[in-house]
């Protein structure tokens, strides 16, 4: 599905598929994706790319993993998964975007990419990963996969992060009332008895105390804090996936549990992952070819 990018170059001039990066990649500030091979992001950072000329190339996006809580068994959810194939037009600037794994124990934090902070031993959600065109605004979004909720903390029940990624992120499945996953519509619910905050726009909310932050998306997911004292801290709703009409053979699809989505594809090499016990989630990834 992604890989009949060489038979549709030529037909849009040319046939280069050629393009200005900054900052530079690999030591190299242009480059060539005949010559250079695949350009592979997956690191979480935002990088500018100006193509030499009109071409179209293969996309795999990952979003990043939500982080872990303070108890070993307590997971952030996996990022999801976006495809499908861009014309990249060279009168125009493109903003790729790779989103950073939820960080544990970080409030009021950002993810790069849209994930939401954490505070007091709750972990935040992954950021989304993306191309924009021209600016990094959700109107000029071309492509997202959206990013994992975190996970909560606490002693006791289920605690953990919703899976980013396709129409709408999952729910996280602990907390009372449950942090909900954004959708392309509208931010996911937050959860908890107070301090969790809705998604929003590209943004999951933020945490309160010991809960789980939302991961990042076309809309992001709920934060949560639940219960009190000991008990169990819900965990954040994962971000949403979204595809723009210039997207062709398009999928987005949402992981489960902490296991990112599209987990078998060969070029993941471990992108998106959930983690637990106050671990970082592992950062998205975006490759075009």
């Amino acid at each position: 599905m992604f890989a009949a990018q060489g038979m549709l170059s030529s037909s849009l001039g040319g046939g280069s598929r050629v393009f200005n990066i900054s900052p530079s990649h690999s030591g190299q500030s242009t480059w060539d994706l005949d010559v250079d091979g695949s350009l592979e992001l997956d690191t979480f950072g935002t990088w500018i790319i100006k193509p030499t000329g009109n071409f179209s190339a293969s996309l795999k996006l990952w979003g990043g993993g939500g982080g872990g809580g303070e108890n070993s068994s307590k997971f952030g959810g996996g990022g999801g998964f976006s495809g499908g194939m861009l014309i990249f037009l060279n009168t125009r600037e493109y903003v790729l975007v790779v989103g950073r794994g939820g960080r544990y124990n970080v409030s009021g934090a950002l993810a790069p990419g849209g994930g939401g902070g954490a505070a007091s031993s709750g972990s935040g959600g992954g950021g989304y990963s993306g191309i924009f065109q021209t600016l990094e605004i959700q109107a000029n979004a071309k492509i997202l996969a959206g990013g994992g909720g975190g996970a909560g903390a606490g002693t006791t029940g289920a605690s953990l992060g919703g899976a980013g990624g396709g129409t709408s992120g999952a729910d996280a499945s602990g907390g009372s009332p449950i942090a909900g996953g954004g959708s392309q519509v509208v931010g996911g619910q937050a959860g908890g008895n107070s301090g969790g905050v809705e998604g929003s726009a590209l943004q999951g909310g933020y945490s309160g105390q010991r809960g789980g932050g939302g991961g990042g998306g076309f809309f992001g997911g709920g934060a949560n804090r639940s219960g009190a004292g000991s008990s169990a801290r819900g965990g954040g709703g994962g971000g949403s996936g979204y595809l723009s009409a210039d997207i062709s053979g398009g999928s987005t699809t949402a992981g489960s549990g902490a296991v990112p989505a599209n987990s078998e594809d060969s070029d993941r090499s471990g992108a998106g992952d959930g983690n637990a016990d106050g671990i970082e989630g592992n950062p998205g990834k975006l490759r075009l070819s």
